[in-house]
């Protein structure tokens, strides 16, 4: 009996995996962390620093593509022939002369496909079973990542991997920031009435010591999401919401230490952090 009990419990802790939070914060994400991808994207770390670099060849890079508008969330990761035929079509469509298919020899190598913008750096985390591309930073006089669909096509050697993470170049440009005043409150949020009966319609910023980070990640079975997570440096805890441009917004939550959300698809992203 004793090991039918034992087996039983092994069981559901294996198909429903406890979730951890933050200690000390109130609400919880829309999202919760339940698999591997979601647990590790969830934490306070850098997320390639236990990776492998990977070399790779600039294939193709553009501002724009039909592909674009038609279908943003395609596919990433390209493994055979027909698929990438298929993909070549439909973003070089409009072009004249249209460019010829590249070769790939997918015996060996396989393509990668960024809608960020230029690509900076491959790197692999083979006990996880992810892919992180890194996007080149911008200046503040270039625009917004999202509001671009810059492609970068790469070729790599071929890769057994579960997930790819996409780091945002600019994840936090259009951020809108407070100013931190001495008694660790935000110099715009001093008329802000009780929380319970705040107007939300009101925009008001945190301080520039909460720490914005972005990131999209795509996976063969859950498809595009949109990562954010908010760090709080600023040693007093902070009430905020992440306001979603392209996504229901987030509600209200204390932070203590960091706070994390995500969304479907590759579109979304968290254009300011707000009081409540």
């Amino acid at each position: 009996m004793t090991k039918v009990i034992l087996s039983a419990f092994l069981f559901l802790a294996f198909v429903f995996p406890v979730v951890s939070q933050e200690p000390g914060e109130t609400g919880s994400s829309d999202h919760a962390p339940v698999s591997v991808l979601e647990q590790v994207l969830s934490q306070e770390t850098d997320l390639a620093s236990t990776a492998e670099p990977v070399p790779f060849t600039t294939i193709e890079q553009g501002q724009a593509s039909r592909l674009s508008k038609d279908n943003p969330d395609a596919q990433p990761v390209f493994r055979d022939p027909e698929s990438w035929k298929s993909f070549w079509e439909a973003y070089t469509e409009g072009r004249d002369p249209r460019p010829e298919l590249p070769s790939v020899d997918f015996n060996s190598e396989i393509i990668i496909v960024s809608a960020l913008g230029e690509i900076s750096g491959v790197h692999l985390d083979r006990s996880k079973g992810i892919l992180y591309v890194s996007g080149v930073k911008h200046n503040d006089s270039e625009p917004s990542p999202s509001a671009t669909s810059a492609f970068y096509i790469i070729k790599t050697a071929k890769l057994e991997f579960q997930s790819v993470v996409f780091e945002r170049p600019n994840p936090a440009k259009d951020l809108v920031t407070g100013e931190e005043a001495r008694d660790g409150a935000d110099i715009h949020a001093t008329e802000t009435p009780d929380a319970q009966t705040q107007d939300f319609s009101a925009k008001i910023p945190v301080p520039h010591c909460v720490e914005l980070t972005q990131w999209n990640s795509w996976s063969w079975w859950k498809g595009w999401r949109s990562h954010a997570r908010a760090i709080n440096h600023c040693g007093y805890p902070v009430r905020l919401r992440m306001i979603w441009a392209w996504a229901f917004d987030g509600a209200c939550h204390t932070v203590k230490r960091s706070w994390y959300e995500e969304r479907g698809g590759s579109i979304p992203y968290v254009s300011e952090l707000r009081y409540c």
